[in-house]
């Protein structure tokens, strides 16, 4: 199923500089990070967001290509170590109940 809005947005996307298109990408990573960390709160797993100096460089509006590359990684990996971690405790927890019901959650 195609979905329609998303086309018209990338559409509109697409128009923007390459500036703007940077600056959107990080934005969403940012929220993105802040979602999955988010998770794993809700469900009592241990994670923390990665924050460091690459981030920060990026703030600054003198960036250069290697900063954002740089922070996309440090945001790649914030939101790939909060999936891990939401699925190694939401495993966890499924394995407990497992044990504790013997109906077998599956």
């Amino acid at each position: 199923m195609k979905n329609e809005g998303f086309d018209e947005y990338l559409k509109e996307f697409k128009k923007l500089s390459l500036i703007e298109k940077k600056s959107i990408l990080l934005e969403q990573l940012k929220v993105l990070s802040g979602v999955t960390n988010e998770l794993c709160k809700d469900i009592g797993a241990p994670n923390e967001l990665l924050i460091n100096k690459e981030l920060v460089d990026v703030m600054n509006k003198d960036y250069s290509d290697d900063d954002y590359v740089e922070a996309l990684i440090v945001m790649v990996n914030s939101i790939q170590n909060s999936i891990i971690d939401f699925h190694l405790h939401l495993a966890g927890i499924i394995k407990k109940f497992n044990s504790v019901s013997g109906d077998g959650f599956k």
